[in-house]
């Protein structure tokens, strides 16, 4: 898959997995995931291949195959973006701020963007411990919910 993703130009996609393990037998992937491109990598020697990957559109999956392999492909189907907020939370971009200050600015990926809703959320949610099956309602909510400050977007699932 990394070959031709290579070869290719093409993004592959990354799901939770929602049973089974990261290793041996193919797993059973959550249904909502986001694709993601291959912007570095390297084989520090013969049986490691280390790659940095972006993370892209959000994806529902349609249906999977599992090759050969063990390689699962599928067919999808992206999501719309979610709707960014107005402004950012003076709260969460302080919190987010704060993070970045402690961790170094190397810890964050590109430049920073406090001043931008979504990319503040995405951060600050990448820093968060999630239980699974609850908080993936949250995820698999791409609506605002009245009362909900925001920086509401904190809770939907990107890659970071």
């Amino acid at each position: 898959m990394t070959k031709a993703c290579l070869r290719d130009a093409t993004p592959f996609g990354v799901c939770l997995i929602r049973e089974g393990h990261e290793v041996g037998q193919p797993a059973a992937p959550h249904a909502v995931g986001c694709l993601a491109r291959i912007e570095q990598w390297d084989v520090p020697h013969p049986n490691l291949f280390a790659v940095l990957a972006r993370g892209g559109d959000r994806f529902r999956i349609i249906d999977t195959t599992v090759g050969a392999n063990g390689l699962i492909t599928g067919r999808i189907a992206t999501l719309p973006e979610p709707t960014q907020p107005a402004a950012v939370d003076r709260a969460c971009r302080e919190v987010l701020r704060l993070a970045i200050e402690r961790a170094g600015a190397d810890s964050v990926p590109g430049p920073l963007q406090l001043d931008n809703p979504l990319w503040v959320s995405y951060r600050l949610a990448k820093s968060c411990r999630y239980h699974l099956p609850k908080d993936r309602r949250c995820w698999n909510s791409m609506t605002r919910r009245p009362g909900r400050p925001n920086c509401a977007p904190l809770w939907w699932p990107t890659a970071l």
